[in-house]
């Protein structure tokens, strides 16, 4: 009797606890497609795909900016800006990435690197780092706060 409760307390704990890594699996693979749609659209140069990746009222701190955007116009406006003209065959990776979890909510920090064609065809590249503060909305995840700053030369 004793045998079959430690047995069926064994099972139920080895469940939870692959339900769980499940769950985190889920969570981090949503995350990362969130994180693939941004840098498609930065790359493709398709401001609506960018902004669909963040909330009504995101908050973002761009690279290139000396002012905080605080809502979806805001957020199209500096985009429409960074991804000018100027930069021919725009391209973002992600060189550092890590994903942790801080009051309940998904927070990606890191290193990204754009690097460009200028008019002239010379290679331009800009470093910077980055924090997202994610958010499920409606089963969604969202970006909430985007901070990015040039690193230093």
């Amino acid at each position: 009797m004793i045998e079959n409760r430690v047995l069926e307390v064994l099972l139920i704990k080895t469940f939870t606890m692959y339900a769980v890594a499940l769950k985190s699996n889920q969570k981090q693979e949503e995350i990362l497609n969130l994180l693939q749609t941004w840098l498609s659209g930065v790359k493709n140069g398709v401001t609506d795909k960018i902004v669909s990746c963040y909330s009504k009222n995101a908050a973002l701190w761009g690279s290139i900016t000396h002012r905080l955007r605080c809502d979806e116009q805001g957020i199209r406006n500096y985009f429409n800006e960074f991804i000018s003209s100027e930069k021919h065959n725009l391209e973002v990776s992600f060189r550092e990435i890590d994903i942790k979890e801080i009051a309940g909510l998904p927070v990606v920090s890191g290193v990204y690197v754009f690097t460009w064609l200028d008019d002239d065809g010379k290679k331009m590249a800009m470093p910077a780092r980055y924090t997202f503060v994610l958010n499920n909305r409606n089963g969604k995840w969202k970006i909430e706060d985007h901070h990015s700053s040039l690193l230093p030369s």
